[in-house]
């Protein structure tokens, strides 16, 4: 092999290892310090009638004025259901 073959072997090699090393050390990804903690959510009771449409109440056997427990989500917006319902 020649010194010539040698060095572009060596320089392709460097090139290419360099960037993914800095990636490993936390150079170009995430600061792991910065992630918020996960948050467990706080759990309600509502009536099924109230968060369930009709479709779901016959495939979970509930009634309508059957308690059930869900999860709260913050900063949730009003959901659409305007789609589900063919309109």
């Amino acid at each position: 092999m020649s010194i010539r073959n040698f060095a572009a072997i060596a320089a392709t090699v460097i090139l290419s290892a360099a960037p993914a090393l800095a990636t490993v050390q936390g150079g170009n990804g995430p600061a792991l310090v910065d992630e918020r903690p996960a948050t467990p959510y706080e759990t309600v009771e509502r009536r099924a009638g109230d968060v369930l449409q009709q479709k779901d109440l016959v495939r979970r056997h509930l009634d309508a004025d059957d308690i059930i427990t869900v999860s709260l989500v913050p900063n949730a917006g009003p959901v659409d259901f305007s789609s589900a319902n063919g309109g």
